[in-house]
């Protein structure tokens, strides 16, 4: 559950180093909805099914990407690329 976490929380770091801010909400609202989608499409197999606590770990991943990105690391990307330009 740590791994899907993590891994939504770096979608939602990147996404916010290349995005502005007034668009980290739709960002995050896109990438829950990957997450649910993702999911939701598991029960189309036969060996996987829906697991509303990997959701729950997305959404957690997400929301801490979120919050890190407006206090700290938003737009990031952009500082990165004017530091190796100069």
């Amino acid at each position: 559950k740590v791994m899907h976490a993590g891994s939504y929380f770096v979608l939602m770091v990147c996404f916010a180093g290349l995005y502005r801010r007034d668009l980290y909400p739709a960002v995050a609202a896109v990438l829950v909805g990957m997450g649910v989608s993702l999911d939701l499409l598991q029960r189309l197999t036969e060996t996987r099914s829906i697991d509303w606590k990997d959701v729950g770990m997305n959404c957690v991943g997400v929301a801490a990407g979120l919050v890190s990105s407006w206090v700290l690391l938003g737009g990031w990307c952009q500082r990165v690329e004017q530091r190796l330009l100069s």
